[in-house]
């Protein structure tokens, strides 16, 4: 859950902000309470992005996140 809920903020705040770089510190104030947007950015290694499904990677990809793979 909290990947999809990072990915879905992530992409609010490239939309709000016209930028695709988080800075470590920002949070979004999510209703259930705050939620370390630059930190999960920043935490989820590219490993992990290979287990997104291929229309996240493409609407990540289009935000300007990198989603290479890790080998």
């Amino acid at each position: 859950m909290a990947g999809v809920l990072g990915s879905l903020k992530f992409a609010e705040y490239a939309e709000r902000e016209s930028a695709a770089v988080i800075p470590r510190g920002h949070i979004e104030e999510l209703p259930d309470g705050p939620l370390g947007l630059g930190v999960w950015v920043s935490n989820t290694p590219r490993s992990r992005r290979a287990g997104l499904s291929q229309e996240w990677r493409e609407q990540l990809i289009a935000l300007g996140v990198d989603c290479a793979v890790a080998t």
